[in-house]
């Protein structure tokens, strides 16, 4: 079920994950169509007119596209499905063969059984985002490390290594995990020599590159004040970070927390903490690693905007190494009762298929002739007549955006785009400068419009900056839309 779910996502409603609207699709059309990656990391007025987020994310997933759409000749978001099949069937590949080196083949059954009860899981790498990739190496490298009775492979733990740190910067934690363990394994030195030297063979070009361009190596993160940043982008990171982390809202997370708990996947919770209690199941690495991945989601919750549930796709490699553990435990599952075990199973199996399917909502709450609607209404976004509207009316003028997704779907239409925290901005309007002078400047530079965000956890953060106070005034509405605004700048004698 699970992998015609995948089949029929990837091919009929590919690229459903929201940030593929800015940033993984968006990335590679914008690749393809500039010849080259010349623009990113953006960070001078003509990058940021092409790609509006200030970040250093490695583009290896948005590459993979690229390489798609340019051997098809097409921007169709089908040609993507090779890329997502191939990387989440490898995934579940390795779960299989991690779970039979701890248990057997009957392991490997089992695993595969529990993880598709997981409608996180299947929900989180069918996206075509950088989830499946982050999976996959983390899955790789846990095979490399080996088990007591295996031996560790340097080469394909480096792999691993370079591959998740090239899918998301995050990604560089296996990089330390994976020299602690050779060593900790007191494996020859050339090993450990030769996995650090592989490691940043493949990862130092991609860094090095953005530590140049951006004089920060993990461009946009403040690293403690010792590299620059986009000052405006950091300060909107940090107003995610009052709204959406644990300080100050630890109720509220655990209760949104025990809710989720479900869709998780509980076969898979509760066949991995049993199974736990017998060591073997659970080695060493994979406390290792899940604990280590653990601690990046719990970093990461606060820097996502779509929430609690959102976030939990970040742990998608946990699920994987937790499903090996379950499998290897119900592989000893005495035979009397795995028939009855196996049918509880594949109903939960078939629930969170389902649930997967309408994109992790209930699926007792939606008809089901309207199922398949779901995942087809947030396939492959590129904006609708609304925006064709907007295009039509700023015509030959530019507009200030922003938000990353009206920056998106404006630029594919041909629109000449200012993204507010762009360096052309604060040239225009530098602090300090009068307010009567505000629009004036942006009109002579040919900016004619602002469009606006209505999301609330953003329009909170820049209704704040004195830039939108001294532009106000100067802003006539002229188009409302259901989340974001479109204004025509005008003198205020004339409105």
């Amino acid at each position: 079920m699970v992998f015609l779910l995948l089949a029929y996502r990837s091919v009929a409603q590919p690229l459903t994950g929201p940030d593929t609207i800015f940033r993984w699709d968006f990335l590679a059309r914008q690749i393809v169509q500039a010849a080259g990656m010349g623009f990113y990391p953006a960070i001078q007025a003509e990058d940021f007119a092409r790609y509006m987020w200030p970040e250093s994310i490695p583009p290896l997933v948005a590459l993979l596209y690229a390489w798609s759409y340019l051997g098809a000749g097409s921007f169709d978001a089908s040609l993507t499905a090779p890329v997502v099949l191939l990387v989440a069937g490898l995934g579940y590949g390795l779960v299989g063969m991690l779970a039979a080196r701890l248990g057997g083949r009957a392991a490997a059954y089992w695993a595969l059984v529990v993880l598709a009860g997981s409608a996180m899981h299947t929900w989180s790498v069918s996206m075509g985002q950088e989830t499946g990739l982050t999976t996959l190496g983390l899955l790789a490298m846990a095979w490399a490390l080996g088990g007591d009775q295996t031996e560790t492979d340097w080469r394909l733990a480096a792999l691993a290594a370079g591959t998740v740190a090239l899918s998301r910067d995050y990604g560089l934690m296996l990089v330390p995990f994976g020299l602690a363990w050779l060593v900790w394994r007191r494996r020859p030195g050339r090993e450990v020599i030769g996995f650090v030297l592989a490691t940043l063979l493949m990862l130092l070009p991609w860094y090095a590159r953005v530590w140049m361009r951006t004089g920060n190596p993990l461009y946009n993160f403040d690293l403690g004040g010792w590299f620059p940043i986009n000052e405006m982008h950091a300060g909107l990171m940090h107003s995610f970070r009052a709204r959406y982390g644990f300080s100050g809202h630890g109720a509220e997370r655990l209760a949104e927390a025990s809710q989720l708990a479900w869709p998780l996947g509980a076969g898979l919770l509760l066949s991995a903490l049993l199974s736990m209690r017998r060591g073997a199941n659970w080695p060493v690495f994979a406390r290792w690693l899940a604990a280590g991945w653990l601690a990046l989601w719990l970093g990461s919750v606060s820097y996502t905007a779509g929430g609690l549930g959102y976030s939990l796709r970040v742990l998608s490699p946990v699920l994987a190494l937790l499903a090996v553990a379950g499998g290897a435990g119900l592989s000893r599952v005495p035979g009397r009762w795995r028939g009855w075990l196996l049918a509880g199973l594949l109903v939960l199996t078939g629930e969170a298929t389902v649930r997967a399917l309408v994109m992790m909502q209930s699926p007792l709450g939606i008809p089901a002739a309207a199922w398949l609607k779901v995942g087809a209404a947030r396939s492959a976004q590129r904006g609708d007549h609304t925006h064709d509207r907007a295009a039509a009316i700023i015509g030959s003028g530019r507009v200030v955006v922003d938000d990353a997704y009206l920056h998106a779907f404006l630029v594919a239409r041909g629109v000449k785009v200012l993204p507010l925290w762009s360096p052309e901005m604060s040239a225009l309007i530098p602090q300090g400068l009068a307010e009567a002078a505000v629009g004036r400047r942006l009109r002579a530079a040919g900016v004619t419009h602002c469009c606006l965000t209505l999301a609330r956890d953003q329009r909170e953060y820049y209704d704040r900056l004195p830039l939108m106070h001294a532009l106000g005034p100067w802003m006539r509405p002229v188009q409302t839309a259901d989340f974001w605004l479109l204004l025509e700048i005008v003198p205020p004698v004339e409105r």
